[in-house]
């Protein structure tokens, strides 16, 4: 990235991060989750776990998720509502409660140095948010287990109130929080989702990453800029090491 970029992005004052895929590598996360969702509802069915894999967009036997895979762009409370037609002993809220469960278990692995990285952006007073469409409980544990949590002046997941993406409705909730205008804000995520829902709040710059399943390929015309991963932010915005 050419540091003249920053001319551009000097306007910016406050960062949205998507959480998965973005501050946490996406497979070493979400692999553990789908194979513990799937041997908790079908521990002796494979027919049963192949089908809801499909439907998650998770392969069982090579571990990998598909293109447009539901777990990667969908809301857990949707891939629970998606697996749900053939699980006929639950009904949503007790599946929903599983699967609050297992994310709050899953270890998340973050893509950098966290703790250094948002603490120097926000020394130059760059304010920091994450929207997903996770749980907000499991995006609170898993930033706090990162260390990070503080730096956040808000942490939205789902079922924080509002639409999920790829709506803009938690894009904006963060403007109003942060006093900015959607063209001072910076939306940085893997997922087409998360440029669908920059576009529909008016954000002023998208960012998309490599930590998650897409490729450059997959992202190229969907966002302003690509990154290898987030470390990049503070060359992207010419800013000193953080």
């Amino acid at each position: 990235m050419q540091l003249p970029l920053a001319k551009k992005l000097s306007h910016i004052r406050v960062i949205a991060f998507d959480k998965d895929g973005t501050l946490f590598d996406f497979d070493q996360t979400w692999i553990n989750f789908s194979q513990a969702m799937l041997h908790a509802l079908a521990p002796d069915d494979t027919s049963l776990k192949q089908r809801l894999g499909d439907i998650a967009g998770f392969d069982v036997e090579t571990h990998k998720f598909v293109p447009g895979a539901l777990v990667v762009a969908g809301s857990t409370q949707e891939l629970c509502e998606a697996w749900l037609p053939l699980l006929p002993a639950y009904d949503l809220d007790r599946l929903m409660q599983l699967a609050e469960h297992v994310t709050l278990s899953t270890r998340a692995v973050p893509v950098c140095d966290l703790p250094l990285l948002l603490s120097g952006l926000k020394r130059h007073k760059i304010q920091l948010a994450v929207i997903t469409n996770d749980l907000e409980a499991s995006a609170r544990q898993q930033t706090r287990d990162a260390g990070v949590e503080d730096e956040f002046a808000m942490i939205l997941g789902f079922d924080s109130g509002g639409q999920p993406k790829p709506a803009g409705d938690m894009l904006l909730r963060v403007c109003d929080k942060c006093n900015i205008v959607p063209h001072e804000l910076m939306m940085v995520g893997d997922s087409l989702h998360d440029f669908t829902a920059a576009r529909a709040a008016g954000a002023g710059v998208t960012l998309g990453v490599l930590t998650g399943p897409a490729t450059r390929e997959d992202l190229a015309g969907s966002c302003d800029f690509v990154a290898q991963s987030i470390a990049e932010i503070p060359a992207l915005l010419g800013l000193a090491t953080c």
